[in-house]
C-alpha cells in the first residue's frame, strides 16, 4: 500500500485537526464579494463576537478560514473580500450557540455569494449554553488528572450511541487536579457522558507512553453505553454531579521495529506515525507518533491498547518519498521486529 510521506494527507487523521485547520488563515485568490448580518443574544445586540467564513464542504482536511469579523457594540458584521463560492458562515462564542446548533460546535449558515455580490441579513440569535460538570475519581477515591471526557449525543427518543459533541476550546474536556471537569457552551439536547478508552473503537493514544489506560466507564459507572443515564440540558441549564468512579488502569503496550531504505540501508531522524486500522481492514482512524529512528533506523510506538493497527513514516525526505504502511495487532503483549521501508518518488 502505498502511504505519500506528506503532512496535509495525515491530517485528514488526527483528533481535532479540522478545528484547528479552521482558524487557521490562508491565502485565497482575491474576492469582490461582501457578507453582512447582525448577531443578537436573547433581544440585545451581542459585541465582540467572531464571525468567521469557511467553505461549506465540511469533511475537508484542508479547510481553512476565508474571512473573519468581530461584531460591533450593535452587533453588526461585515465579510469582505470574499472569492465567489458556497460557505458556511459562523458566529463563534465559546458559552454560546445557536438555536438549531448541531454538533462539532458549527451553528453555521450556508450561503452562496457571486463576484461582486452583497448578500446581507446572514444573521444570528444566539442563547446560552448549557453545562455539564462532574468528577472523576479512581478505584482508590484519588481524582484522575488529565483524563479526556467524551460527550455524546442521544437522539430525541434517548437512544444511546450518538456523534460526540466538540466546540473550539477541547481543553474543558479534560479533568482539572481535583479530577473536576466543566463543559460548557453545550447546545440544548440529551447527552451521556463517558471517561477512558474503549478497545472496540481501537482509538490511538497519543504522546502518553506506557502509563496504561483506561476502560470507558459511562455515569453513572456502567460499562455499556446503553445503561448509562441521560443527560438533558436545556437553553443556559446545568447539571452538575455527573461523577463517574473508573477502576484501576490496563496495561498499554509497545511496538518496535526498523526503517530502511530500498537498499536495506537504515534510515536516520524519521518520524513514525501510527494510527488505529477499523474493523473493515481499509479505514484508519485516530492518530499517534512514535519515536524517531536512531542511528541504527530503530524505532518505538507506545501507549498501544489491543486492537490493530497501521505505521508509516511521517513527512520525511523528499516530499515525494513515502513509505509502504504496515499492519500490527496487539493483544496482550509488547510485539517487535517490525520493518518499515522508504521508497523514492
Amino acid at each position: 500500500m502505498r502511504f505519500l510521506a506528506r503532512p496535509a494527507f495525515f491530517i485528514a487523521l488526527m483528533v481535532g485537526a479540522m478545528l484547528s485547520a479552521a482558524v487557521a488563515q490562508t491565502a485565497p485568490k482575491p474576492g469582490t464579494g461582501i457578507i453582512t448580518g447582525r448577531v443578537t443574544l436573547g433581544d440585545k445586540a451581542a459585541s465582540n463576537i467572531a464571525v468567521m467564513l469557511l467553505p461549506a464542504e465540511r469533511n475537508k482536511p484542508e479547510r481553512k478560514s476565508i474571512a473573519k469579523a468581530t461584531t460591533d457594540y450593535e452587533g453588526h458584521y461585515q465579510l469582505m473580500n470574499v472569492p465567489a463560492g458556497r460557505y458556511n458562515v459562523m458566529a463563534i462564542a465559546p458559552a454560546l450557540v445557536g438555536p438549531s446548533e448541531g454538533m462539532y460546535g458549527e451553528s453555521g449558515k450556508t450561503v452562496t455569494i457571486a463576484d461582486g455580490e452583497t448578500v446581507e441579513k446572514i444573521d444570528f440569535a444566539l442563547v446560552k449554553g448549557g453545562v455539564i460538570t462532574g468528577r472523576v475519581t479512581d478505584g482508590d477515591g484519588t481524582p484522575v488528572i488529565g483524563e479526556r471526557i467524551h460527550l455524546n449525543q442521544a437522539d430525541k427518543q434517548g437512544q444511546r450511541g450518538g456523534r460526540g459533541f466538540f466546540s473550539f476550546n477541547p481543553s474543558m474536556y479534560e479533568t482539572d487536579d481535583r479530577g473536576i471537569y466543566r463543559i460548557y457552551g453545550i447546545p440544548a439536547g440529551k447527552y451521556t457522558v463517558s471517561i477512558g478508552e474503549s478497545t472496540d473503537e481501537g482509538i490511538s493514544r497519543f504522546g502518553i507512553g506506557g502509563r496504561g489506560y483506561y476502560k470507558r466507564i459511562f455515569h453513572p459507572n456502567m460499562t455499556e453505553e446503553s445503561k448509562a443515564t441521560i443527560i438533558e440540558i436545556g437553553e443556559g441549564s446545568e447539571a452538575t454531579n455527573v461523577d463517574i468512579s473508573l477502576g484501576r488502569k490496563s496495561k498499554s503496550f509497545a511496538a518496535t521495529g526498523r526503517i530502511m531504505d530500498e537498499s536495506g540501508k537504515a534510515v536516520v531522524g524519521a518520524r513514525v506515525g501510527n494510527g488505529s486500522v477499523m474493523k473493515d481492514g481499509k479505514r484508519m482512524v485516530g492518530f499517534g507518533f512514535g519515536s524517531i529512528s536512531n542511528s541504527k533506523g530503530e524505532f518505538r510506538l507506545e501507549g498501544l491498547m489491543p486492537g490493530r493497527y497501521a505505521a508509516f513514516v511521517w513527512g520525511e525526505g523528499n516530499a515525494s518519498d513515502y513509505s509502504d504502511t504496515i499492519q500490527f495487532e496487539i493483544t496482550d503483549g509488547d510485539i517487535s521486529g517490525l520493518e518499515l521501508k522508504m521508497h523514492r518518488g
